[in-house]
């Protein structure tokens, strides 16, 4: 077989793989039978909600959404659900891994089937719920379309990332998308031009149809999942033009666990958000208890659904050989380099591999310090293994590092909480795991886009000034003062158990839907009294604050 035939039978098969996992149809006409939700509905309708939900090929969006959707029509009110119906050349679900034949996808968009095994069964899902799909072909004249492919072949590539519309920024959520597609923070392929074309054009689309939507109908709150890439970011940045209240989610680290937040992807609301929400709460003996066992369990991620320290809980000696140079060491945090490449204000650094570059420069010259770079494992065991890699952009710059500048790399099983125990403190720029450090006393500081930062446990740096004046001072010899450290497990609590809210009508499960339900008719739904599911719905016809402590 000639190696053309073998990458061709290749595509085919991850093309019929993905074709059989977007098949899936959660059971809603059995779940509902004649007692469901839709038996219930009233003539006229006060409340009217728009679920987002774009690429039904996106498994936990469409039995979380489609839970949503039944539960918001039992409440009596009128449920949309948005979906593309083929219309988009590319999306969210569209990545190089899938789509890898690359000049394919350039000259054409994702391929058909694709498409339509995503839409199909989405359709169906929502149907069956009672919902009214609304497709984004449907809103789209014909001219309409014809404008916006002359516009995306003819804008200039360099003023495509820039472009915006009435305040929507049309160009950085299609370049981000780009970056997704490709895994990488950069783009230089070969067909990389043609790739961020596609996502442009479908923003662009995605533009018009929502303007359409919302200008034709004004709902309650428009629901759906990131908030950014396309068409998310572009549908919820629509939506704000038009005063429409929005509501994003995601998937959270705990298992069966997910974040919900009001006005925005929570990749910002979680820095934004006030923290008079969390600091006069007691962290009492059982909260305490709570959050401190849970976070021990980090290490190995036994009580998450998101977890990239799986297999590395007893990698104690690799992470001690790492310190062994008699000198203080600072831990560096990497991120995944591709990942939400959004504006951000509050970075003191363009990107994160410019902070990382200047990081390196400064420990050149002090050799009195070890620093010990520990590179994301999330860029080979995350859902989009990356394609530009941390340590070949370090090589590339400087070729062999110094003796007291060690690098981690990803597939190496060195326990990042054992080396934050063992270091003089941290620096990190976008991570999550700032709320863990902070919480186990570790001096940390943060030059980009952490959600640990502002709450009063971090030392926070705006520029590459503040940044170099704090690296000057190092190393700090000291932990956190014990009520530093109380208030980020208070912190700690809020971000894990008030804003990851459990749902105890889902279940995780080991297969590609990542939940399923954990009942089988409505009158099972009904009897599990899921408390999460309850608050989130409130929130989301009321605006009250998506925020659900068990122990309360």
């Amino acid at each position: 077989m000639s190696l053309k035939l073998a990458l061709k039978r290749s595509r085919w098969l991850k093309e019929l793989v993905r074709a059989w996992r977007n098949l899936d149809v959660p059971p809603w006409s059995r779940i509902t039978g004649r007692n469901g939700p839709s038996a219930s509905r009233s003539a006229t309708h006060k409340r009217r909600v728009l679920i987002a939900t774009g690429g039904a090929g996106y498994a936990a969006a469409k039995r979380v959404e489609s839970l949503l959707a039944a539960s918001l029509i039992e409440e009596d009110v009128e449920v949309d659900v948005l979906l593309c119906d083929g219309s988009l050349p590319a999306c969210f679900q569209t990545t190089l891994d899938f789509d890898s034949n690359e000049a394919k996808f350039a000259a054409h968009g994702t391929s058909k089937i694709n498409c339509m095994t995503c839409f199909k069964p989405g359709r169906q899902t929502f149907a069956d719920v009672g919902a009214r799909v609304v497709t984004i072909g449907e809103l789209l004249p014909r001219e309409e379309l014809s404008h916006f492919e002359s516009l995306s072949r003819l804008t200039p590539m360099c003023e495509i990332r820039s472009y915006s519309e009435g305040g929507v920024e049309i160009g950085e959520h299609a370049y981000a998308g780009a970056l997704r597609f490709y895994a990488r923070a950069s783009l230089n392929d070969r067909h990389s031009e043609e790739v961020l074309r596609r996502y442009f054009l479908a923003a662009l689309i995605t533009h018009g149809a929502t303007r359409r939507l919302f200008g034709d109908i004004r709902y309650d709150r428009v629901v759906l999942h990131h908030g950014i890439y396309v068409p998310q970011g572009i549908i919820a940045d629509t939506a704000k033009t038009f005063d429409l209240p929005t509501v994003t989610w995601h998937v959270a680290y705990r298992r069966g666990c997910f974040l919900f937040s009001h006005g925005g992807t929570y990749h910002h609301t979680l820095m934004r958000e006030p923290n008079s929400r969390w600091e006069a709460r007691e962290l009492t003996d059982d909260r305490r208890s709570t959050i401190e066992s849970y976070l021990a369990s980090r290490w190995g991620g036994a009580n998450d659904q998101i977890s990239f320290s799986r297999g590395f809980s007893s990698s104690r000696e690799v992470s001690n050989n790492s310190l062994e140079s008699g000198r203080p060491t600072v831990l560096l945090l990497t991120n995944v380099m591709w990942d939400a490449q959004l504006h951000y204000p509050a970075n003191a650094f363009r990107t994160m591999i410019d902070w990382v570059f200047f990081t390196i420069d400064h420990f050149i010259k002090r050799r009195d310090l070890q620093l010990v770079i520990r590179v994301h494992p999330a860029e080979v065991s995350g859902t989009l293994p990356s394609r530009q890699k941390v340590a070949d952009e370090i090589a590339r710059r400087y070729g062999t590092l110094p003796e007291n500048i060690v690098l981690i790399p990803p597939e190496m099983p060195a326990n990042t909480y054992e080396l934050a125990k063992r270091s003089d403190c941290a620096l990190i720029f976008g991570t999550k795991t700032g709320v863990e450090l902070t919480s186990m006393g570790i001096p940390t500081i943060v030059a980009g886009e952490a959600w640990i930062r502002g709450k009063g446990v971090t030392i926070d740096v705006d520029n590459p000034e503040q940044y170099e004046a704090e690296l000057t001072r190092l190393p700090v010899k000291r932990r956190l003062p014990e009520d530093v450290r109380e208030r980020a497990l208070k912190y700690a609590y809020h971000f894990f158990f008030r804003r990851m809210i459990f749902f105890s009508s889902l279940k995780n499960t080991d297969d590609h839907r990542v939940v399923d339900y954990a009942f089988s008719d409505w009158s099972e739904l009904v009897k599990i009294n899921d408390w999460g599911l309850r608050v989130v719905i409130c929130g989301i016809l009321t605006g009250s604050e998506f925020e659900f402590d068990q122990l309360d």
